[in-house]
């Protein structure tokens, strides 16, 4: 048994660096795996880099800036989940504010 056997663990910023990192590193200890990022290429691939290891891994595209897409991503989550065990919040937002309390009005994306 893995110390993550059927968790349910949602890593945001997960297309690259530390999400990915923290995603591959749970997946490995048997966790599921919900891999979100504001790239399709990105957190593609690491999914499949995960899948093709044995654990289970699904994609979640969606901007964590945007509340209306932060509220979607964890309704998709937990209907095909049916819960969320642990968050990792590792995507790169401005303002830093807590995932669920933001203002979407008020965010930008770093590169604008």
């Amino acid at each position: 048994m893995k110390a993550f056997d059927g968790k349910v663990v949602l890593v945001t910023g997960a297309g690259r660096g530390a999400g990915k990192a923290i995603a591959e590193a749970f997946a490995a200890r048997g966790a599921k795996v919900a891999l979100n990022d504001i790239s399709p290429v990105n957190v593609d691939e690491v999914v499949v880099q995960i899948t093709k290891g044995g654990a289970q891994a699904k994609a979640y595209v969606e901007d964590v800036a945007k509340k209306v897409s932060v509220q979607a991503m964890i309704n998709n989550v937990t209907d095909d989940w049916g819960r969320v065990d642990i968050l990792v919040n590792c995507a790169n937002v401005e303002p830093h504010t807590p995932l669920l309390d933001l203002d979407e009005w008020d965010c930008t994306a770093p590169w604008m």
